[in-house]
């Protein structure tokens, strides 16, 4: 699979088919990065869409469990039947790069269960957390928790809300959600963060909003290898400013390709193609 920096990777991420052959044996976590691109699809108010993506989740072995949705945000309850368990994936209506930073709502409100979260955010949950959780009740405890950009965002507040040590946290491109004493609240959950090369949406909000990353980086080079052990800062900053210097150059062919490199590593497919089993070498071993 090759890099994708068309902007319709980036901002319609569901229309490419799924990367899913058969059914997935476990919940690993490129299978998580696949869900939570297909979670973009519009299938409350569009037939045909709602049918593809009931055929591609089958195509992975998940069954439909539910659906929740908000103006502007939806989820999707699945479950992975080899081996029953049971999948939360939230997501945006697009990926929107911009709203997480500059809507009003950016500073941060007091969280319920610990510290201060993303005041956003903190509504959207708000807006389906009673019917989630009517539909789907203990078995929230033992839940992966999932999606992308805000998706990932919402998928960390609800894992804080639920603070069950046998739930597991897997996010893509997330944004910081809440401060350092929010942070906390997911002390003992096991948590994934993927972060690939430039993406801009793992910089926000501003750093000066007290905001703080939940979960160890897992980073994603310029050559799409993903390090589970993350490199030096210094290697990392290097490996970011390559990327962006060559950008204008990889894409110059590339039909309506995103504006840079911060853009283009946001979309989705570009976390699933990193995240698959694959053998490139790393961009890092020379360093």
């Amino acid at each position: 699979m090759d890099y994708d920096a068309r902007r319709s990777s980036l901002f319609q991420p569901f229309l490419a088919p799924t990367v899913f052959e058969n059914a997935v044996p476990h919940m690993h976590d490129w299978v998580c990065a696949e869900l939570a691109r297909l979670a973009y699809t519009p299938f409350q108010h569009d037939l045909k869409q709602n049918a593809r993506l009931l055929s591609e989740l089958r195509i992975g072995g998940f069954e439909w469990v539910d659906d929740f949705h908000t103006p502007g945000a939806q989820a999707i309850a699945v479950r992975l039947k080899t081996v029953d368990k049971l999948v939360l994936v939230f997501s945006t209506l697009e990926p929107n790069l911009i709203d997480f930073a500059t809507d009003k709502h950016a500073a941060t409100t007091p969280w319920f269960v610990g510290g201060h979260a993303h005041q956003g955010c903190v509504t959207i949950l708000g807006s389906m957390w009673d019917r989630l959780t009517h539909s789907i009740g203990s078995r929230l405890e033992e839940c992966v928790f999932t999606g992308h950009g805000m998706g990932a965002a919402l998928a960390i507040l609800a894992a804080s809300r639920v603070q069950s040590p046998m739930a597991r946290l897997v996010t893509m491109g997330s944004p910081a959600v809440g401060d350092a004493d929010f942070v906390q609240t997911l002390q003992g959950m096991h948590i994934d963060r993927y972060v690939n090369c430039c993406d801009v949406m793992c910089t926000l909000p501003p750093t000066r909003l007290d905001y703080v990353h939940a979960g160890a980086l897992l980073y994603i080079d310029s050559e799409g290898e993903l390090h589970r052990s993350s490199p030096a800062l210094e290697a990392i900053d290097l490996d970011r400013k390559a990327a962006h210097q060559a950008y204008p150059q990889d894409t110059k062919w590339v039909k309506d390709a995103a504006e840079s490199r911060e853009l283009a590593d946001h979309a989705p497919i570009n976390y699933v193609r990193a995240m698959m089993p694959h053998s490139r070498e790393s961009a890092f071993q020379s360093l």
